[in-house]
């Protein structure tokens, strides 16, 4: 059985991108889970940040209920994702974790800060993760597969 994480600057990036493929997986018994650095709660034009927020989040758990994906945030704001160690440690302790065969995240060169944050960030986890001599709650565990996907 396979494992794919699939890690995202806000909810619903990796839903939009790699959500036929997590779901794929699911169907051919292989497990899923989403992991979202940030809501995306400042985006949207007419909403406030609070309410789109809330509504982010229930989005994210229900795509991730049905297609049967397991599904985390942390707790970032969206636009001040910040790229230093603490944030890099807490995906690299969630590598670790969760033992993912596969990891699907951002392209480096995407237009959003957020998303190129999110790329970093997850290739230094990926590295922390499956460093031994670096001692975590979790044994050192390195993920074989790191996917690329942009939207």
């Amino acid at each position: 059985m396979t494992h794919v994480l699939a890690i995202g600057a806000h909810a619903g990036d990796l839903d939009l991108t790699a959500g036929a493929v997590l779901a794929q997986h699911v169907l051919r018994g292989d497990r899923a889970t989403l992991l979202h650095l940030t809501l995306g709660e400042r985006g949207h034009p007419r909403m406030t940040v609070a309410d789109y927020a809330k509504q982010k989040r229930e989005e994210a758990e229900t795509f991730a209920d049905r297609i049967g994906a397991g599904v985390r945030f942390l707790d970032h704001e969206d636009g001040l994702l910040p790229e230093d160690d603490e944030t890099k440690m807490r995906v690299g302790d969630i590598i670790r974790e969760l033992r993912p065969d596969v990891i699907l995240t951002h392209w480096s060169a995407s237009i959003h800060k957020d998303h190129a944050r999110t790329h970093r960030i997850v290739e230094d986890a990926r590295f922390y993760g499956g460093l031994k001599t670096l001692e975590r709650e979790h044994p050192a565990y390195w993920a074989n597969e790191l996917y690329y996907a942009d939207n």
